[in-house]
């Protein structure tokens, strides 16, 4: 009767080493118990221990706060949006102030000039768009801001496209360029190179920009410089294309026709809408 009795203890601790025990799942060491089994203590020991020294271990591994997370990336954005503005619209300004001194220099003298003066347009298109920004309260611009970093990307990607295209436009146009709308002696029409792209590249470049500046900083009130600029980008155009079709009778209209006045394709898929239908 003993033997019988140390025998079917012997068949089940025999039966609990194969049915109880470490076994391997995804890289983990797994403990186990067969049902109604019992588990060796000296396992079990061990299984608690491990289990005691991951904790440990987990809890060693430092953790960065995530204000500091918010910190670093705020200040990141911060130097992105810093640098974008002020390398892109600097080079615009310095580039601006050299073909200035140049044309003064070597280009020809002004035969006509735009009665309207350019000066007093723009003091009364920015004192518009600072009394827009001082009507609303800050914090229904605070509202219209955005955080969201692929928008930043894609106005970093068109200031940075729309000041080269503004570039190409200026140095396309060499001495012919003034400050303000003028036919110069011995004018000459451009219709190739940028000019084939639109009809006033350089607004387009400079528009452009101003579109990459907005996204950039995250709207706000800034987003009042869209529509401030758009307005005063076609009183411009259209003192400048009155000076053209004076200039240029013959030659001007076909190129207006052809050409978009300042986004380009415009024209193109205006066209093909009309063929389709």
């Amino acid at each position: 009767m003993a033997n019988d009795s140390n025998g079917r203890r012997h068949r089940l601790q025999k039966g609990a080493r194969h049915d109880s025990g470490f076994r391997r799942e995804s890289g983990r060491a797994v403990l186990v118990v067969a049902a109604g089994k019992r588990c060796p203590r000296t396992r079990l020991r061990k299984f608690q221990r491990l289990r005691r020294a991951a904790s440990a271990a987990s809890s060693a591994i430092p953790v960065v706060p995530t204000a500091m997370l918010n910190h670093v990336t705020s200040s990141q954005v911060h130097a992105l949006v810093v640098v974008g503005v002020a390398t892109c619209w600097g080079v615009i300004v310095l580039a601006w102030a050299v073909g200035a001194l140049y044309t003064a220099s070597r280009g020809p003298r002004a035969e006509t000039r735009a009665l309207r003066s350019n000066l007093s347009t723009g003091f009364v298109v920015a004192a518009v768009a600072w009394a827009i920004v001082r009507v609303f309260p800050r914090s229904d611009w605070h509202s219209l801001a955005v955080e969201t970093p692929w928008v930043r990307v894609l106005g970093l990607a068109i200031l940075i496209c729309s000041t080269a295209f503004a570039l190409w436009a200026r140095v396309a146009l060499g001495t012919m360029w003034s400050s303000s709308p003028t036919v110069k002696v011995q004018h000459q029409l451009r219709t190739n190179g940028p000019y084939g792209v639109t009809r006033h590249p350089i607004y387009t470049g400079l528009l452009g920009m101003t579109l990459g500046t907005v996204l950039l900083v995250g709207f706000g009130h800034w987003l009042v410089l869209l529509p401030v600029g758009l307005v005063f980008i076609e009183i411009r155009i259209h003192i400048e294309e009155g000076l053209m079709l004076a200039t240029f009778p013959e030659a001007y209209p076909p190129y207006r026709r052809r050409v978009p006045q300042l986004v380009p394709g415009l024209r193109r898929l205006h066209r093909s809408r009309t063929a389709g239908t």
